[in-house]
């Protein structure tokens, strides 16, 4: 059904990769308040930032999101919406779990399990990541103070 793509390995990524960052809704979002430049990102793919990061694509070849695991264990997962809901989010982060186990624990550091921060506004992800029997831990709080 899918196929992982090597991010760091494919030509350009960082296009597709953009596409997908501009399609995310304020409630799918933890870690961008604005959105970069193209450029800006450009470089952020070529910093290699997570510890595997690969394009999801579906039967025919064709780009449909992305998933990527960082060094804390914590998967992120991104699909163009005209392919949400067709399969392709619970297939990749399986197929990713199956290629790569979770880095060995560091207390306070990392846990030695896989992790998804989830927006608590995002019920889509919330229920996806219940459905492949992720368990709630917590609720993360952001203090931004006034300059």
């Amino acid at each position: 059904m899918i196929k992982l793509l090597d991010v760091y390995k494919a030509r350009d990524p960082h296009v597709f990769l953009y596409k997908l960052l501009d399609e995310r809704q304020p409630e799918q979002s933890i870690s961008h308040a604005g959105m970069p430049t193209l450029e800006e990102h450009r470089k952020f793919v070529l910093s290699r930032p997570y510890r595997c990061w690969y394009i999801v694509q579906n039967g025919t070849g064709l780009w449909v999101g992305s998933v990527y695991a960082t060094e804390r264990n914590e998967i992120g997962i991104a699909i163009l919406r005209e392919f949400q809901r067709q399969g392709y989010a619970r297939a990749a982060i399986l197929e990713m779990m199956v290629e790569h186990a979770p880095l060995p624990a560091i207390p306070g550091k990392r846990a030695g399990c896989w992790l998804a921060n989830v927006n608590p506004h995002n019920e889509p992800s919330g229920t996806l990541f219940r459905a492949l029997d992720f368990k709630l831990l917590q609720h993360t709080y952001a203090f931004e103070p006034s300059t």
